[in-house]
């Protein structure tokens, strides 16, 4: 048997699948074997594909590729017939057959966020992982509503669904907004919020105030606009990573026969997120006196990378004033528009480590701003390490009109919300560790 595996698609360019899959074969003791991409254009599939079946232990596929292979193969086994799709090709004595291991996959990143599929479910988009996850949905029995702009194809996966599954109850509306009544879990599988693009949300906010929880099948970025506004309406979400790892692994045990318990698999959850966001912002919030610039010298000075403190930021914009004479000058509202320019403008760059003000990511447009380049740790300090670090602090404007208590108990779960990491500590020294080893090149 080949050593050699590989993952064809088109485009391929910024795939996670050589970390996933390598950091799975080292898992399992097989240091030994690679896997590459193949950016196969639709076009040239025959003539590549051919060529390369010849040197493959295993395919992975991904879009376009996953319909169009299967009169390249010797038959389908399980899943690959009743989706119509193959993700999967495993060698047996010379002969190719097509696997799908995305419903394995889907069914795994509803339980490791923490979501159920029960009840009323409605899944944005019928392309082939809208497919699996309104299939699956409906054979947990589960009342199903397929969104999709493209009447045709929505309305072919419900006769499919109602063909697979009788007696299920489907149904398909080109908009959200047409949905009637609650929904108790919203599946995006449409790229609706993908890198680059992640200002875009299938669903605005005002429809989000009905559903009971999400799943983003989205991994780029890590937490997308829909799951920020989603999050903000008190939905629970969960994102798409631990899908794509998932049913990664379910494709070694296809290969391979080898089983990864759900540590190995967190294990590598870990590894491929700390790729993705290697190069990203690192966005540091928390309470003022958690120790944010303290920090973030620090964890440049480890790390290397540029540090930037967006008050003493504002405050060059401003002509060198300072924070409390932008309040004097400007009021609070004035100097939130100066800190919310500084967002846009830091987040237009790469690599650095940002240190925010205590209000700076209260305000939900700059988190969203912040998050499409960077990822954001929330300092967690305890309260009493903060009032003995801001006894007779005079500068803090915000103390002039609030106590202490009352702006951190205010705050906290503020940030606790707006946090991809959230790291606890007193000790800025041990916490710039922290964040330097979450974030060192894998």
């Amino acid at each position: 048997m080949s050593n050699f595996y590989a993952l064809i698609g088109h485009p391929l360019s910024h795939s996670l699948s050589p970390i996933i899959h390598r950091s799975l074969f080292d898992i399992s003791g097989r240091g030994d074997f690679s896997y590459e991409l193949r950016d196969f254009s639709p076009d040239t599939l025959y003539e590549r594909l051919t060529a390369l079946m010849h040197e493959v232990g295993g395919l992975n596929v991904t879009i376009p590729h996953k319909q169009a292979i299967i009169p390249f193969l010797d038959g389908l086994h399980g899943d690959a017939a009743v989706y119509g799709a193959v993700n999967t090709v495993a060698a047996e004595n010379g002969q190719f057959y097509g696997y799908n291991t995305d419903g394995e996959g889907f069914l795994y990143a509803l339980k490791a966020g923490g979501l159920v599929l029960r009840g009323r479910v409605a899944v944005l988009g019928a392309g082939g992982a809208g497919r699996t996850c309104a299939i699956e949905a409906a054979r947990k029995g589960c009342d199903v509503v397929c969104v999709c702009r493209n009447a045709a194809a929505g309305e072919q996966l419900v006769r499919d669904i109602h063909m697979m599954v009788p007696g299920a109850s489907c149904a398909h509306t080109a908009r959200f907004e047409d949905v009637q009544g609650d929904i108790d879990l919203l599946v995006n599988a449409t790229p609706c919020g993908m890198f680059p693009h992640c200002d875009d949300s299938p669903v605005d906010s005002a429809q989000l105030a009905r559903v009971g929880t999400l799943l983003d099948l989205i991994y780029n970025p890590a937490r997308t606009m829909l799951m920020q506004l989603a999050e903000e309406a008190g939905v629970r979400t969960a994102g798409g990573m631990p899908m794509l790892v998932a049913q990664a692994a379910a494709a070694h045990r296809i290969w391979f026969g080898t089983e990864f318990s759900d540590d190995d698999i967190s294990k590598v959850i870990i590894h491929a997120s700390l790729a993705l966001n290697h190069g990203r912002n690192i966005v540091l919030c928390g309470f003022m006196g958690c120790g944010k610039s303290t920090v973030g010298k620090l964890a440049g000075e480890i790390s290397g990378q540029a540090f930037t403190d967006m008050d003493e930021y504002i405050s060059e914009q401003a002509g060198g004033r300072s924070v409390a004479e932008i309040f004097a000058d400007e009021g609070e509202d004035g100097f939130r528009r100066r800190e919310r320019d500084a967002c846009v403008q830091l987040a237009a760059q790469s690599g650095l480590i940002i240190a925010t003000g205590g209000g700076c990511v209260i305000n939900p447009e700059n988190r969203r701003i912040l998050a499409q380049s960077g990822v954001i740790v929330f300092i967690d300090s305890p309260l009493d390490i903060i009032i003995s670090r801001l006894e007779g602090d005079d500068s803090r404007p915000m103390l002039k009109t609030h106590s202490i208590s009352q702006l951190y108990h205010t705050r906290r779960e503020i940030y606790r919300k707006a946090a991809d990491i959230i790291i606890n500590g007193s000790s800025s020294e041990e916490i710039a560790r922290q964040i330097t080893a979450q974030f060192a090149a894998q």
